[in-house]
């Protein structure tokens, strides 16, 4: 069994699944393809580059690139049922910058195109008007830092410096009474089923919603 994610867990997709919500997810990261078990509780799952060799690295950079992901959020939202909406999205630019010869800060820049281009499209639909929008990454990434013994500038090795865990998280409209408040990963979950109008499943006591 290839899959990462536990059958008998229930997942943030399943609690809005059965609040009501059509589930939608288009990724464009391998790990996350069928049959790892990050699909559980979508309704739609599109996975951009599914069938684009890994060894050829910028022909898997160009497959999976913000427009090809843009396009498939575009089809699939042709043919949503009208109810409440829970849409997951996942970019590559800010990770496949080297693969173009570019800089992070390029790769970046392409990403804050690509969340442009999506809340354009959204707004433009009607589907931004109520809406909660969550911002967030994986981990954060060693830039310019330099640490003794440690020569890579990525978020790869043990053991794990600040800068790749200060991971970046924006939420509109604001759902935090205090702004400075310690929020992990695993937190994110709860606080998206509080903005949907579901019980929390409280796995910590991290979150200071409004």
């Amino acid at each position: 069994d290839d899959s990462c994610v536990p059958q008998n867990l229930t997942t943030l997709a399943e609690d809005l699944q059965r609040a009501g919500y059509w589930t939608v997810g288009v990724v464009s990261n391998r790990f996350l393809f069928r049959p790892a078990g990050y699909d559980q509780g979508f309704d739609e799952w599109i996975e951009v580059a599914a069938d684009d060799p890994d060894e050829i690295r910028k022909v898997l950079a160009q497959a999976r690139s913000g427009k090809r992901v843009q396009a498939a959020v575009n089809e699939v939202l042709e043919r949503i049922p009208s109810q409440p909406l829970f849409l997951y999205v996942h970019y590559m630019e800010a990770h496949d910058y080297e693969i173009w010869d570019a800089t992070y800060f390029e790769g970046v820049s392409a990403m804050d195109d690509n969340l442009g281009h999506l809340l354009d499209h959204l707004e433009a639909r009607g589907l931004l008007e109520g809406a909660v929008v969550f911002f967030t990454s994986d981990h954060g990434e060693i830039l310019d830092e330099t640490y003794p013994g440690y020569r890579t500038r990525t978020h790869n090795g043990n053991p794990s410096f600040q800068p790749v865990l200060e991971i970046p998280l924006i939420v509109s409209p604001a759902r935090f009474a205090d702004t400075q408040a310690l929020v992990r990963s695993q937190d994110i979950g709860d606080l998206i089923r509080e903005a949907a109008g579901i019980e929390p499943a409280r796995s910590s006591g991290a979150l200071a919603p409004d």
